[in-house]
């Protein structure tokens, strides 16, 4: 959610910046903006897109080698050039970008106003530009920021340029992501590693309640409460620019939907630590999983595999509605593993708060080192995937199901052999693209699209229809096969799609006869099913057909059809799949 960018240095700042925002496009955002000093402040910004907005206000042109910009995701305000970000102070000397959320801002602005500060914008970062302009009458700018941040209530990652001291940046951290990228005579602020690795590998995480002051040549790291200076060690970024980059790709989704089976190799290769964990928690007595979006549909197989293969206990919960309910059921002999993606998801957050509370152990599957999901956690499990620049997340599920794949299994001290994946990946990639392109001129001017499946398979079609609305905008429902004569049956109708996923189990007969309710209401049936099922072809319209494999690890291959089904379809209708309307990459607030 949003993008935040800086730079200070000896080169032009704006260019620099401009590339930047670029960069994070896929955090999800409905304005722009950029400020620098250069004989006082320049601010340009306005709602929109970056190219559209870069063409018409010259962002790049704009003067001085220290500025920040941002592109931002509107919570407090609708979308307009006001309320876009730079927010700036009265006397027009400060300005600020934030992610996230100010808790007591209306509070704040009471008082401010009361003191004749006058606001222009609806947002509630601004009133942080006119706390530091108060403080400003009686203190430098280090001292009336860090007493600004003091007083916000709330998620908050900023970014601060003051006039007065036209060489320092100063940013400040609490519950949404910064990282500072570490040049020779300059220094990068990002929401995101890729926003400044086309310039540097080497970062600083900003942990929360910290705030650092940065200069062309020095980065110093300190506490909001107590200002006392935090010794910080240098994280080395483990992938390149291009690893960010299309790489020849029309869109990142599809190039990132072909890493897969890289992503799987890569995560593979860290199972002897994954096997220390396991047995480090193999003995906790009950088991929740929470997570949100996709990485919940990882976490419902998850619980399928710890039943399944462990024969323990599992929950798994929408991290947002943990504290609800869930929570009660938790206490100091349960672990709870957390599920991001980023590392950052505040609902997540949130659940590992009110778990460690009853006196729960965390587990932590991201795939972001140093965020703050993996720093509450008590152990840590890395997917390896690389920078993940779409906003629906493909190859991080993937990794996380290997994850939980050999998590399980080494809990329950079985083996398992995957090293054929990636391999059988390929295969799939390869075999399957004619087929789904086919599929998804069938279903691309469709209305509605039902997805069906039981047991390992729910939670499949469950993601494989979260996909396909997210970025093709079509309305899609993922749901257990049984669950259709309880209400969704009304609904099939001549022509109307529906997605069935077919695993080689007990559930295959129950789910054939589910696709023949289907087709007797003139239901049109893609069935996503494997090599030698001669069966499915009488009881479908379609049929994408995956390598055989052992029937608990199919959800590995039949997930990419799914994949490329959602993608196929999305360009077809002529949108941009990396950038759904409306959706960020990391949600990191509540």
């Amino acid at each position: 959610m949003c993008g935040i960018v800086g730079y200070v240095g000896s080169r032009e700042a704006a260019p620099i910046l401009v590339e930047s925002l670029r960069r994070m496009e896929y955090r999800g955002y409905d304005s722009v903006g950029i400020a620098t000093i250069s004989d006082g402040l320049h601010v340009r910004k306005d709602k929109g897109q970056i190219d559209e907005i870069e063409k018409n206000l010259k962002l790049s042109e704009m003067p001085g080698s220290i500025g920040i910009g941002h592109t931002r995701w509107a919570t407090h305000g609708v979308p307009s050039k006001v309320n876009a970000h730079p927010q700036v102070s009265c006397d027009n000397k400060v300005a600020v970008v934030h992610n996230g959320i100010i808790e007591n801002y209306l509070e704040l602005k009471k008082g401010l106003e009361e003191k004749g500060h006058l606001f222009k914008s609806e947002t509630d970062t601004e009133v942080i530009a006119h706390l530091i302009e108060e403080n400003l009458k009686s203190m430098d700018f280090e001292n009336a920021a860090r007493e600004a941040f003091k007083k916000l209530r709330g998620s908050f990652a900023l970014a601060v340029l003051y006039t007065g001291e036209p060489d320092k940046l100063i940013v400040a951290r609490n519950k949404s992501p910064l990282i500072i990228g570490l040049g020779e005579g300059e220094n990068f602020v990002g929401s995101d590693m890729p926003a400044f690795l086309k310039h540097t590998k080497k970062a600083l995480i900003l942990h929360n309640g910290e705030y650092a002051l940065i200069t062309k040549d020095t980065v110093d790291i300190k506490s909001i409460q107590t200002a006392e200076h935090v010794e910080r060690a240098i994280h080395e970024i483990g992938f390149d620019i291009k690893a960010a980059e299309k790489s020849g790709y029309e869109f990142f989704a599809l190039k990132e939907i072909n890493e897969i089976p890289q992503a799987v190799e890569n995560t593979l290769a860290t199972s002897s630590e994954i096997e220390k964990i396991a047995e480090k928690v193999k003995n906790f007595d009950k088991i929740f999983f929470v997570a949100s979006g996709t990485s919940y549909h990882a976490a419902l197989i998850g619980k399928y595999l710890l039943e399944k293969i462990c024969k323990k206990p599992a929950y798994a919960t929408l991290a947002s509605e943990f504290s609800y309910s869930t929570v009660n059921l938790v206490d100091k002999n349960s672990l709870l593993i957390a599920i991001s993606q980023s590392g950052e998801t505040a609902d997540v957050l949130s659940a590992i708060s009110a778990a460690k509370k009853k006196g729960a152990k965390v587990l932590a599957i991201t795939n972001s080192l140093g965020s703050s999901i993996s720093r509450e956690a008590d152990f840590n499990c890395y997917t390896v995937a690389g920078p993940e620049i779409a906003v629906i997340a493909t190859k991080t599920f993937v990794t996380q199901l290997i994850v939980l794949y050999l998590l399980s299994h080494f809990i329950a001290g079985k083996e398992l052999n995957l090293s054929e994946i990636p391999g059988l990946q390929r295969k799939t990639l390869e075999s399957v693209e004619t087929k789904v392109k086919d599929a998804a001129d069938k279903i691309k001017d469709s209305e509605d699209v039902y997805f069906i499946g039981r047991g390992l398979a729910h939670p499949l079609v469950l993601e494989g229809a979260l996909k396909l609305k997210e970025i093709s905008y079509i309305h899609a429902e993922g749901m257990p096969a049984g669950e259709l004569k309880h209400g969704t049956l009304s609904l099939i109708e001549k022509g109307v799609p529906v997605v069935a996923d077919l695993i080689p189990d007990e559930a295959y007969g129950k789910t054939i006869d589910n696709l023949e309710e289907v087709r007797a209401r003139g239901g049109f049936v893609i069935a996503v099913s494997y090599e030698g099922d001669s069966k499915i072809d009488e009881h479908s319209d379609f049929v994408i057909k995956v390598p055989k494999v052992e029937n608990l690890l199919y959800p590995l291959l039949q997930v990419l059809p799914m994949q490329l089904l959602a993608y196929y379809t999305t360009v077809m209708r002529g949108l941009n799949p990396d950038k759904p309307r409306n959706l960020a990459k990391s949600v990191t607030v509540e």
